[in-house]
């Protein structure tokens, strides 16, 4: 393993998150890596200053407030919550030219389905029907 994937199983040591084989390979680790036994005493040292430290006192009705505001802002301003694509309206002339497009495929299907072929004895035969022909 790398050496940042150590500091990473470091900090997930601290949380009480890690596995017993990660927890041998991290505590192998720092019997080699002096680095990384400051880093876990710094990182130890951190969290027990933070667990001494006081939580600040929240009022109980800070979650509606917080739930009102977002509903509010949601109401009014439904354009910045909205991700749908915007769709432009098309002009004239591009509803014209699919019109056209359409039209000469329908006239293109038209005449390749009516087109026989011709057999050299000049027998005309339906394109529905060439599914039977045998070369010679």
């Amino acid at each position: 393993m790398n050496h940042e994937r150590f500091e990473e199983l470091i900090n997930t040591y601290i949380d009480s998150g890690l596995s017993d084989i990660d927890s041998a390979s991290v505590f192998a680790h720092l019997s080699t890596c002096p680095s990384c036994r400051e880093l876990l005493a710094g990182a130890l040292r951190v969290r027990a200053h933070i667990s001494r430290e006081r939580l600040a006192e929240v009022p109980a009705s800070l979650d509606a407030r917080i739930a009102r505001s977002i509903r509010a802002t949601t109401v009014m301003e439904p354009d910045r919550a909205s991700f749908a694509p915007v769709r432009h309206p098309r002009t004239i002339y591009s509803r014209i030219g699919v019109a056209i497009q359409l039209l000469t495929a329908a006239i293109l299907l038209v005449f390749l389905f009516s087109i026989r072929l011709t057999s050299p004895g000049d027998q005309r035969i339906p394109v529905g029907q060439m599914s039977t022909i045998r070369l010679r």
